[in-house]
């Protein structure tokens, strides 16, 4: 009893540890994404070469931080330029956003959907015993069949009633998907620094969506007035 007591003490340690870490990290990330997303507002081919440079690090960026074979400061550097051309993505829907429904909704949006992600992490800590992680499978299915729907609207054009159903089940995913990454950091992640950068990343990934799908549900409901 005595030794399954300190496991799970050594356990509770190590997840608040790494949970510190992702908090500093990630608000860091928020911060410099905010600043991508102004960029994106101030110039359409800031946010067109900050899409692609996003699209590039989103392959490149988890493998060479997995195997470390880049040095700390290009880590560090290229984690910061993928918050930042992330935010670069939001600027043109920002900006339609704030067009129709007004600054305020934009704020709205941005600090709304960081208080989800903070919640989904005390919801990880309260609910420790919920294995939250073995909902990946499902979702990723689901972004799959989200990323479908994006093609088609690529060449389809989607009614506003539509959009408003795709956008609702893309940001129930993605908030979904913050506690798979809380539910990995509280019971598979090691409690360092490298482990807390990519789960970091990909929080701030499924941030960078959930912003998106809500910009969109904003739009959709706004077409419908």
């Amino acid at each position: 009893m005595t030794a399954s007591f300190d496991t799970t003490r050594d356990n509770a340690v190590a997840s608040s540890g790494i949970f510190s870490k992702i908090t500093a990290l990630t608000s860091v990330g928020v911060a410099i994404m905010l600043a991508g997303l102004i960029a994106g507002i101030v110039s359409p081919i800031i946010s067109l070469v900050g899409a692609i440079t996003y699209l590039i690090l989103g392959f490149v960026l988890m493998p060479k931080i997995e195997d470390e074979s880049w040095s700390p400061t290009t880590t560090l550097f290229a984690s910061g330029l993928f918050c930042f051309s992330g935010g670069t993505c939001l600027g043109p829907i920002a900006a339609m956003v704030a067009a129709k429904a007004g600054v305020s909704i934009v704020i709205a949006v941005l600090a709304g959907c960081t208080g989800v992600m903070a919640a989904c992490g005390l919801i990880a800590q309260i609910f420790h015993w919920v294995r939250f992680e073995r909902m990946a499978g499902w979702l990723l299915v689901a972004m799959l069949g989200l990323l479908a729907v994006a093609i088609v609207g690529i060449f389809v054009t989607m009614s506003s009633g539509v959009n408003l159903v795709v956008s609702s089940i893309g940001a129930i995913v993605m908030s979904l998907v913050f506690l798979v990454y809380f539910g990995i950091a509280q019971r598979e992640a090691e409690n360092t620094w490298k482990e807390a950068l990519m789960l970091s990343l990909g929080l701030m990934s499924a941030l960078i969506a959930l912003i998106s799908y809500v910009f969109q549900i904003v739009l959709a409901l706004m077409s419908d007035n």
